[in-house]
């Protein structure tokens, strides 16, 4: 257990070298964010179920607006709101460069504003912990998932 234990600091440093974020899976997100900015992941990648034939599952990775808000009103814990470039609210489609996206109060009135890039880019890589605590010097078992 000993040599468990010592090794598991070089685990970690080397995930940190490679890049790759550990987070509870609770914390992730589909985008990246600035101070006055979301910057929006754009292109395709395949995703399959038990049910998808062969040859298909080709899916585009950029979120469409009602996604988009509801997730992201769901991590900031008040409603949003997205409208275009000339002020207009979006409720479908997707989101586009000089759109915004918009904290509201309880009022209903912009609290907050991010503009809104979309870059073509791969998915970040994803390494989810499935654990939220661990015990020192108490066997366990580790499941890290690679998305």
């Amino acid at each position: 257990m000993k040599s468990i234990t010592r090794k598991t600091p070089i685990f970690w440093f080397v995930l940190c070298c490679l890049g790759i974020n550990v987070q509870a899976t609770s914390g992730l997100l589909p985008w990246v964010q600035k101070p006055d900015s979301l910057l929006l992941p754009s292109g395709t990648t395949y995703r399959y179920t038990m049910d998808t034939p062969e040859g298909e599952g080709l899916v585009p990775t950029l979120f469409s607006v009602n996604e988009l808000l509801e997730c992201f009103a769901e991590t900031n814990g008040v409603p949003c709101r997205l409208v275009d470039s000339r002020g207009m609210q979006k409720y479908g489609g997707l989101p586009q460069d000089g759109d915004r996206m918009e904290l509201l109060s309880p009022e209903g009135k912009s609290i907050r504003r991010w503009a809104i890039g979309v870059k073509r880019a791969a998915l970040p890589a994803r390494l989810h912990l499935d654990r939220t605590r661990a015990t020192v010097n108490v066997p366990g078992i580790l499941t890290l998932d690679l998305s």
